[in-house]
């Protein structure tokens, strides 16, 4: 499950979900859950909580 928000006035995405560590395609356990801060102009991600 991704989540996002989307501020204008700084030109970034935050987008909070988790990140399949493993590769199956499924939510696991093992899996990470996280932050990230991407640049709307370059669609480069900035930071990663």
């Amino acid at each position: 499950m991704r989540t996002w928000v989307v501020n204008k006035k700084a030109g970034t995405i935050v987008i909070a979900g988790h990140y399949d560590t493993n590769g199956n395609g499924k939510y696991d356990k093992t899996d990470k859950n996280e932050i990230g801060i991407y640049d709307l102009k370059t669609l480069k991600l900035i930071g990663k909580i």
